[in-house]
């Protein structure tokens, strides 16, 4: 499903980081450019990005437009943007947040948002595409340290699987980083490196394993674990009763 380019009479709500607020486009000229993207990175029901060609070629290089489309679609969800930032709009914000703070994250450009009754039913986030390689066992040294300096800010990541990591010309980049902050960090920190130990097994002989909040984490993953495997087990159950 591609984006269409919608009306100008439409009411955008954008966002422009500092560094691009003398050249960023209008959110319909954004739109336009998905209609033909060099690369569709992913499309999927949770979200749709598309490495899209930039209005001002070699000035910022090809840009990341990117749609929380789950989230975006979910009327729940949406009743929350009553109250609260969506999703594209903490992206944007984080992005900006990690830069300040050093962490090596993709340049975020823009971000625009269109509300019906009050909830956000559209949003887009835009930022700079980091070319690279994804990050090997032997990236794991400066992947650690990047999630040790986000810890140090009272966050963690949340999702620090492979694919969420580069290795550029310039070093390992942080991709889709959305942090969070929770209560007893020390839980949330270990939890961060049990989900990366999952990739890896090597993250162990690189980080203090000897806590309680380490074993914690790893039974609360299997926990996590075993309750999808039983709801994935329910709901095939109920879908082949509905298809007797």
């Amino acid at each position: 499903m591609f984006a269409h380019v919608r009306d100008k009479n439409v009411r955008w709500r954008v966002r422009v980081a500092e560094w691009a607020s003398a050249w960023a486009p209008s959110p319909e000229e954004v739109l336009l450019q998905t209609l033909n993207p060099i690369k569709v990175l992913r499309d999927d029901k949770r979200s749709r990005v598309l490495l899209c060609d930039s209005l001002h070629g070699a000035q910022t290089g090809p840009w990341v437009v990117k749609r929380p489309a789950e989230k975006d679609n979910s009327f729940w969800i949406r009743l929350t943007t009553l109250y609260r930032r969506g999703e594209a709009h903490r992206m944007f914000s984080s992005a900006q947040d990690m830069a300040v703070s050093g962490i090596p994250v993709p340049d975020a450009i823009m971000q625009f948002e269109r509300r019906r009754f009050g909830m956000i039913v559209e949003s887009w986030y835009v930022y700079r595409y980091v070319s690279g390689k994804r990050c090997e066992e032997k990236q794991l040294p400066q992947v650690i340290s990047i999630l040790n300096m986000l810890h140090h800010r009272g966050l963690y990541h949340g999702d620090p699987h492979p694919n969420n990591w580069l290795q550029s010309d310039d070093g390992v980049v942080a991709l889709d980083m959305n942090p969070r902050s929770k209560k007893a960090p020390g839980f949330w920190r270990a939890y961060d490196f049990v989900l990366l130990e999952r990739h890896s097994s090597k993250v162990v002989g690189l980080i203090n394993v000897d806590s309680m909040d380490w074993y914690l984490a790893k039974a609360y993953l299997a926990l996590i674990q075993k309750w999808r495997k039983t709801k994935s087990l329910v709901k095939s159950i109920f879908q082949s009763t509905c298809n007797i």
